[in-house]
């Protein structure tokens, strides 16, 4: 709840609150059909309780999401008016804070299926372990409070998971309709759901070569056994279309039944958006196609350090036992947590879209269950378990303490190996770090040291401005065109000028000049905010003032360009580069 808190509206939020919004009091699919309908949906469900105002002008009908978005959460009052009648003052926060509540639910959820399920496989003991690294993960505890897809998707494709499991387990009907509706709501939730197609492929082959019980009819639980290798797979393949049918039915329906062609569209454009691929950074590298080993990378510095430490114990435990032929019978739990993560590993290394640690989220609830197996029940003498109880209690406190340090800035969140949320910056970029998320931080220091207006560069639609910051434009990539048009300027009687700017814009990775900000590379920040905005002193400082300059002349921001020319002449009138587009500029006007 800190976290929810204390964060402002980050990139993607906007579009997706607004597309739910719309998909259930218009019954109108046109923002937004990148994503499936459902999470969006659940989260916009608490706002039908508010008199709330959407706004239906032209950016409406011209489907621009992001500008729907940010009116649809910051101008309530402005909607009002408009539309005539009126509306209660209906703060950004409050509408934000309610619409993050569906997903605090499902996390919830999720954390409650993973203590359950590894309590059946391996003991309460490691079931509440895996529930306390879930508990303690800054990574979990950030994306349980966005109004996103990340979290549903985790939950939905474990759930899945683990119903079949249950099923192997216990055959009957209605473990059918949970694996069903499971798959329906990860598939209505993100295009991604397409990665639980071959983890379930693969482990009902898995149950097919196993010798557990199963039914010729899989409706029917007292049926004949399936007998033979080829009725068994027949069996699984029914069980597998029954759920996909039922699944069929659970999507159509979040599409109202008769707006399902956008499904096809977004999943087309989700096609094109993957063999694109899509501006990444990686300790200094920058690639559109993305590199094999991000995923591992990010998992390794994101994840606090006792997860894996305690990991690295199960898995050495686990071929430990193997060697010892002990998993002879006991294969198949580790088998039902092996494959989904080999799956998931495997294509997301080969996956195009590096843009955050959270779109391997799906992995994670895998990984506590692996990391989570009591090290005491891999040993034979008592000395080492004695040992292994002690290690585990260890690194719970190291998670504790880190989540403790870092809170409420979870998103920012590198682990102790990686240099903290401080050396975050040297690995990763986009949502790892800065999405927006740091505005009202910003705001507070404002206030803290007297700054009654800054120059601020960021990425994305989250505009400081919604959240009183008062800012000069300075160039950042992907935003708004109420940002870039506004023609705020920073007085000229301020003290202390200060430049703002997040992480991302300086990594500039959808910036075609990638050195955009490199002049601020052999600087030291006076300041970080929310460990993901940057602060820089630049009182009296011509040539960060030339660089504005320079920066709005190539966003044809002709007059903030001429405003920043000018000053930087003020400040030091031998500065011949400013010189010479402050010439330009004037006899271009």
């Amino acid at each position: 709840m800190g976290f929810i808190g204390a964060s402002s509206q980050t990139s993607d939020e906007s579009a997706h609150l607004a597309a739910g919004y719309s998909y259930l009091t218009l019954r109108d699919f046109r923002l937004n059909p990148e994503h499936p309908p459902l999470l969006k949906q659940m989260c916009a469900l608490p706002l039908l309780l508010l008199d709330l105002r959407f706004p239906t002008d032209d950016d409406w009908q011209n489907a621009r999401e992001w500008e729907v978005g940010r009116r649809f959460i910051h101008e309530q009052e402005a909607l009002a008016l408009e539309q005539g009648g009126e509306s209660p003052p209906l703060s950004s926060d409050a509408i934000l804070y309610r619409a993050r509540l569906p997903v605090l639910v499902l996390s919830l959820v999720l954390g409650w299926v993973i203590f359950r399920w590894g309590s059946r496989l391996f003991g309460p003991s490691a079931g509440l372990l895996a529930l306390a690294l879930f508990v303690a993960d800054p990574n979990v505890t950030a994306h349980s409070g966005l109004v996103t897809t990340d979290v549903g998707i985790t939950l939905f494709i474990f759930l899945a998971v683990y119903a079949l499991w249950a099923y192997a387990r216990d055959p009957s009907r209605w473990r059918i309709a949970w694996l069903g509706l499971a798959v329906g709501a990860a598939f209505a939730s993100k295009f991604t759901a397409l990665w639980l197609l071959p983890v379930l492929a693969l482990l009902a082959v898995c149950v097919c070569c196993s010798n557990l019980p199963l039914p010729s009819r899989p409706w029917i639980a007292r049926s004949l056994p399936a007998v033979g290798r080829g009725r068994r797979f027949f069996s699984m393949a029914l069980v597998l279309a029954s759920a996909l049918l039922i699944g069929l039915g659970f999507l159509i329906v979040t599409y109202f039944g008769t707006h399902f062609h956008y499904f096809l569209d977004g999943l087309s454009e989700g096609m094109k958006h993957t063999g694109r691929g899509h501006d990444a950074f990686l300790m200094g590298q920058y690639s559109r196609t993305g590199w094999w080993d991000y995923f591992l990378v990010a998992f390794l510095v994101k994840s606090p350090p006792g997860t894996l430490l305690l990991l690295a114990t199960s898995i050495a435990g686990v071929i430990v036992l193997f060697l010892r032929g002990g998993l002879q019978r006991k294969w198949m739990p580790f088998c039902f947590l092996g494959v989904p993560l080999a799956v998931l590993v495997g294509i997301t290394s080969a996956w195009g879209i590096n843009i955050g640690l959270r779109h391997f989220l799906p992995a994670y609830p895998f990984i506590f269950l692996l990391a989570g197996l009591p090290a005491a029940s891999l040993a034979d003498r008592a000395a080492i378990r004695k040992a292994a109880l002690v290690a585990v209690a260890a690194a719970l406190l190291w998670n504790g303490y880190e989540a403790f340090k870092v809170h409420p800035h979870e998103l920012a969140y590198f682990n102790a190996f990686a240099g903290g949320p401080e050396g975050g910056p040297a690995w990763l970029s986009d949502s790892n770090i800065d999405w927006g998320q740091s505005w009202k931080g910003l705001k507070r220091y404002m206030d803290s040291r007297g700054l009654p207006a800054i120059y601020c560069a960021f990425t994305g639609n989250s505009d400081p401005w919604n959240y009183g910051v008062r800012y000069q434009y300075v160039p950042g990539p992907l935003n708004l065109e109420i940002s870039r048009q506004r023609g705020f300027l920073v007085p000229d009687e301020v003290e202390r000028e200060v430049l703002a700017i997040g992480v991302s814009v300086v990594h500039a990775i959808h910036l075609s000049d990638r050195e955009a900000y490199g002049w601020l590379k052999s600087r030291t920040p006076i300041d970080r905010v929310g460990h993901s905005v940057l602060i820089y002193d630049i009182t009296g400082d011509d040539a960060a003032h030339t660089s504005f300059a320079y920066g709005c002349y190539g966003y044809k921001l002709y007059g903030l360009a001429e405003h920043e020319a000018r000053k930087a002449l003020r400040i030091n009138p031998a500065n011949g580069t400013a010189r010479r587009l402050f010439d330009r500029l004037v006899e271009n006007r």
